[in-house]
């Protein structure tokens, strides 16, 4: 009988342990695709019950596997509670150790004679990968046996072990406890909060207007009763840094997350301010460069990325180094009715919750962004032609990628309908529904994002809905950056001073004055470039030629096709403007920096197509 306790004393001492020292891994060496340490005492709980499980799981396997050999071999003795421990050691060494290492040095892929394989295919990995694992746990196993096998007193070890793990344990969980019952209570009737984000939504892919006048039916529908923001522009033209200005309300150039480089810790984030509040705050997206390793879900309690499984997220499978394998495979091979129907379902299915506490719930669609695949009822078959056919012109090519384009637009419009017709239902909410970014289709050169702060990537849609505020049409030009402020200010909390936007509720009721509007810098794809933009001028600073840049005359050259000298006296109040900005972000980034450099985030963008 006092053989058999060394298994679960065993089981509780492996997951505690393995749950402490990925808690330790991610602090001191972070590599790349471990889940960073917002909370120290919610990831080594989380850790710890995965490490637990597993454990058990793996145990009872061995138990069962060698109890089968002894009754085949009519042994009365039970199976040797010796191996199982050292089986259970060894295949969450191994499986840690092999993750871990592959994360760390970003091991997607491998030459074999010649050819290159993606280890994450399953078939390659059953092949190549499991194998490696397997000798890893072969090896690890027979070491642990002898070790376990020269200690004198096994027993005794196993149980000063397990006494430590369970004092950790009690501490772990009075913390849990005690951090449940000081939880900021509920507001009281306050409205939830709902932020529906669309990737790469162009601000001419919405509302009335030519060919395109049906393309967002069930949005236009929403916006009869919501503002509108005619003139919404973004402050960087790609994703990261994008919600990284949504979520803390300061420049790029002040919160630093870009390239390898993750959203810190130090400023608060709209999440984190809800939450403190006693909002409950739930994340459901798409895009791999919103995975918690990029910064930009720190506050959300119920974060769901579109492929998760509840049951591996309920024992924390989710916050240990072995998450990031399962977001590895490439997006071109995962279909994209899959990705948003899974989104819509999971967004409705947290609609429906009902709990003591007003919800802050973020959606963010990964569509329309590219490779443009819309299911075949929402674009014309010809719009299917591959583009790379000899013969076919670029502005050719950019009118089926386009048509493709609009056929995603379609389709997700019909997916948000479910939603917005789940929150007709719930006319108290506040929904604010926009984009991280918009698209190029061969307006200056060439196409995707990221790359230029021109106003087809700059400008979005911005559809605000505030509750007994009424509704209409908002030409005053506004940023994203703005929203965070906003949604404090009509909350009626306290306006961090870290945040450098305004709450646009004076610019609804009274039409507030103009101010400049800042975007970049954006080093992504090129050079860095930053612009202003103020009273229908747009100055334009690119860093590459060290030069002062040029500016446009918006009303007159919308499309930004005629770039006059920055010589001109128009452009000295603009180039003025810049200068004070680039000062102000200096001073206000004292205080509020980087969480440091993440590979991850690199092979996130890769992952998406960014960057080669």
């Amino acid at each position: 009988m006092k053989k058999i306790i060394l298994y679960p004393a065993t089981v509780v001492a492996t997951g505690f342990t393995y749950g402490l020292l990925e808690c330790l891994l991610a602090l001191a060496f972070k590599p790349a695709g471990v889940n960073p340490i917002g909370n120290i005492g919610v990831s080594l709980l989380h850790r710890c019950l995965f490490y637990t499980v597993l454990s058990a799981a793996i145990g009872a396997g061995v138990l069962s596997a060698v109890a089968a050999v002894n009754a085949i071999r009519r042994k009365r003795n039970p199976s040797p509670p010796r191996a199982a421990a050292a089986a259970l050691l060894a295949c969450v060494l191994a499986a840690n150790f092999f993750w871990t290492l592959l994360a760390a040095l970003r091991i997607k892929s491998f030459v074999f004679f010649g050819r290159e394989y993606d280890i994450w295919e399953p078939a390659v990995f059953f092949t190549f990968g499991s194998w490696t694992l397997l000798l890893l746990i072969f090896a690890a196993a027979i070491a642990l046996y002898k070790i376990i096998g020269k200690i004198k007193r096994p027993r005794r070890v196993v149980g000063a072990w397990a006494a430590a793990a369970l004092v950790g344990w009690a501490v772990l969980l009075t913390w849990a406890a005690a951090r449940a019952l000081t939880r900021p209570k509920p507001v009281v009737d306050f409205p939830d909060v709902v932020l529906i984000t669309l990737d790469a939504w162009r601000a001419d892919a919405f509302g009335p207007g030519d060919h395109r006048k049906t393309l967002t039916p069930n949005l236009d529908r929403f916006a009869e009763n919501a503002y509108v923001f005619r003139h919404a522009r973004v402050q960087a033209s790609w994703t990261l840094p994008s919600f990284a200005t949504i979520f803390t309300s300061q420049y790029p150039a002040v919160h630093g997350a870009k390239i390898n480089v993750p959203l810190g810790n130090n400023q608060p984030t709209l999440a984190e301010i809800l939450a403190s509040h006693g909002y409950d705050t739930r994340a459901v997206v798409a895009n791999e460069l919103c995975l918690p390793f990029t910064g930009v879900t720190r506050g959300f309690r119920d974060y769901h990325y579109w492929n998760m499984v509840g049951w591996l997220d309920a024992i924390g499978f989710y916050d240990t180094n072995l998450f990031f394998p399962a977001f590895r495979k490439s997006r071109e091979e995962k279909p994209e009715s899959r990705i948003t129907t899974a989104l819509t379902d999971a967004a409705l299915e947290r609609l429906r919750r009902r709990g003591g506490r007003p919800f802050f719930l973020w959606v963010h669609y990964l569509d329309p962004h590219g490779p443009y695949r819309p299911p075949p009822a929402y674009v014309e078959p010809a719009a299917f032609e591959p583009i790379e056919h000899r013969g076919l012109a670029d502005v050719d090519k950019i009118v089926i990628l386009r048509a493709r384009y609009d056929g995603e637009v379609r389709y997700v419009d019909d997916e948000l309908g479910k939603i917005l017709r789940a929150l007709a239902r719930r006319p108290h909410t506040v929904v604010i529904i926009s984009s991280d970014h918009g698209e190029e289709f061969l307006e200056h050169g060439g196409s995707d994002h990221g790359h230029t702060v021109y106003e087809e990537l700059l400008r979005v849609p911005l559809i605000v809905k505030l509750p007994g505020l009424g509704a209409g049409q908002v030409n005053s030009p506004v940023d994203a950056i703005d929203l965070a402020p906003t949604v404090l200010d009509y909350l009626g909390f306290e306006i961090p001073a870290s945040m450098q936007g305004r709450t646009l509720i004076p610019v609804i009721r009274v039409g507030e004055s103009e101010r400049p509007s800042f975007a970049g810098p954006t080093p992504l794809k090129g050079s860095k470039k930053e612009a202003v933009y103020y009273r229908g001028r747009k100055f334009i600073y690119d860093y590459q030629y060290r030069r002062a840049g040029a500016w446009y005359d918006l009303v007159r050259d919308p499309g930004e096709h005629l770039p006059r000298p920055p010589t001109d006296a128009e452009a000295a109040e603009l180039w003025g403007f810049l200068q004070s900005w680039r000062k102000a972000n200096h001073e206000q980034r004292y205080g509020y920096r980087n969480a440091g450099e993440d590979h991850a985030i690199g092979d996130a963008m890769r992952a998406m197509g960014y960057v080669k």
